[in-house]
Formats: C-alpha cells, structure tokens, sequence
C-alpha cells in the first residue's frame, strides 16, 4: 500500500513539472517572447495605468488593422501541454472594441504562417471588452472555433476593424497547462473517485 503511495506521488510530482504556466507578457515580455507588433500606432509595452496587476501594461489604439505580436522564435508551445492563452483586457473609457485573434507558427528569418484565428470576444467575459474595468479572456486553443492541435510560438491580437478604435490595455499574458492543472493524467485514470471499501463479512 505504502509503495503504491509513493507511486501516485511520483506520477502526480513529474506531471507537475510537465506542465507549467508560461508568462508571455507580465510588465514587458517573459519567457523568450519578443515584440513583433506592426502596423501604426505601435502599442506601448510599458503602460503605467491602468493596470490588471504589477506596474506596466500594453496599451493598444486599433487602427487599420494593427496587431500586438509576440513570438517566441525557436520555442515550439504544444496544445497538448500548453492548450490555453490567458490574459486580461481593459476597454479604457469606451469598451466595446473588436479584436481578432491569431495562433502562428514563426521560421528564423520571422516569416509567419497562420494556424487559426477567431474574434476575441467569444473568449471574454461578459462576451465583450467592457469600458472602465479588466475582464479575463481565456483562449482554448483546441476548442472550435480555433481547433488547432499542433505546435505555435506566435500570438497575435489585430484590430479587426479597417478604421480606428479606442486605446483598450492587456495585462498579464500567460500560456496555461490543461485546466485542472499537471495532475490532469492522473484524475484521468480515476484516481479522482473516492474508493469505498466494501461493508464487512
């Protein structure tokens, strides 16, 4: 019993390190990831206020289709272990602003190939940007309407209107392990199931 024990344990401590939270963005760029923003105006990286925590957060003015772009060349994220983008979004006075957004692969030269791409809104709370107050937005990258499976190194929120929106902010960008956490494998297999042992003889 004690050996079988020890064995959930080891299961449930290697899944752990399998599957962390990635930052992509928490006060500037994390983990690799490095700005490949385009069109005008660039998004200011370094946004004092407001912000979903910490001190800085993107600051973002929508306009001809603009994008904030943040890649990770090199570094291939797996659906398998990293199926989720989480982050949070700010409308700024007004709200109510369309982004769209993008899942791409990127070569060494920065090229980029498109995998999936949806309206933003469906991922948020409340089911749209709301001006004056952060609302999570969480992104799983498996689920229709994006479902993708494979490898990516790319995030892209573009302006999804040809004219120009208000300033809106995101903060705190990450890459999540599937929800429930490392130990997913595992509750899986049952383990989650309280056994009740049988009434005596």
């Amino acid at each position: 019993m004690i050996r079988r024990l020890f064995g959930i344990a080891a299961l449930l401590t290697g899944s752990c390190a399998a599957a962390q939270s990635v930052p992509v963005y928490t006060d500037s760029p994390q983990s690799g990831f490095q700005n490949y923003s385009y069109g005008s105006p660039a998004p200011v990286f370094n946004n004092a206020t407001p912000v979903q925590s910490g001190s800085a957060s993107i600051a973002f003015t929508g306009n001809n289709f603009n994008a904030i772009g943040l890649a990770n060349i090199g570094t291939d994220y797996q659906t398998s272990t990293h199926p989720t983008v989480r982050f949070y979004v700010h409308g700024g006075s007004s709200g109510g602003q369309q982004l769209r957004i993008y899942v791409q692969t990127t070569d060494s030269q920065g090229q980029s190939s498109l995998l999936a791409q949806a309206e933003l809104d469906r991922y948020t709370s409340g089911g749209a940007i709301a001006a004056g107050e952060w609302r999570e937005v969480v992104v799983a990258l498996s689920q229709p309407p994006l479902s993708y499976s494979g490898s990516y190194d790319r995030i892209d929120l573009q302006s999804d209107v040809a004219g120009s929106q208000p300033v809106l902010y995101i903060d705190n960008i990450s890459l999540e392990p599937p929800s429930g956490g490392a130990g997913n494998a595992v509750f899986a297999n049952g383990f989650e199931t309280p056994v009740v042992p049988p009434p005596p003889a």
